[in-house]
């Protein structure tokens, strides 16, 4: 192997690394803070709150909060429900996703858009 082939495999390596350390680094700032999200049915007003924190920075653990409000409006009468769920997930480098302990939910994160998906439902990061 000639030296300045050397050379050019090195350079692309760290010009490689680099943007992905740039890329990780904007998807740790993105995934904490609040995501939200909201659709009509029938007779029916659903928003869901996703909360994501710190839990164990070291571990990469993170404690995600989600809160589904359902408002049903059926014969000039409305019927409000909040139901809360809480679970930890750790940040898969390999993945670049939250992925829940012990569980199946992933979270995946698209900083450029402003939006995360939860499996398949769309997310717009409000905070």
């Amino acid at each position: 192997m000639s030296w300045k082939r050397f050379v050019k495999k090195v350079r692309f390596s760290f010009i490689m690394l680099s943007r992905q350390s740039f890329q990780e680094a904007a998807i740790f700032s993105f995934m904490t803070g609040r995501f939200r999200r909201e659709w009509k049915d029938a007779e029916c007003e659903h928003v869901e709150v996703i909360t994501i924190k710190i839990y164990n920075e070291i571990a990469e653990a993170y404690e995600v909060s989600i809160v589904k409000s359902k408002l049903v409006i059926h014969n000039e009468q409305m019927v409000y429900t909040k139901q809360p769920d809480e679970w930890l997930a750790i940040y898969d480098t390999s993945r670049r996703q939250l992925i829940e302990v012990g569980g199946t939910r992933t979270f995946t994160f698209f900083p450029d858009e402003n939006e995360a998906l939860l499996d398949k439902h769309g997310y717009v990061k409000v905070e």
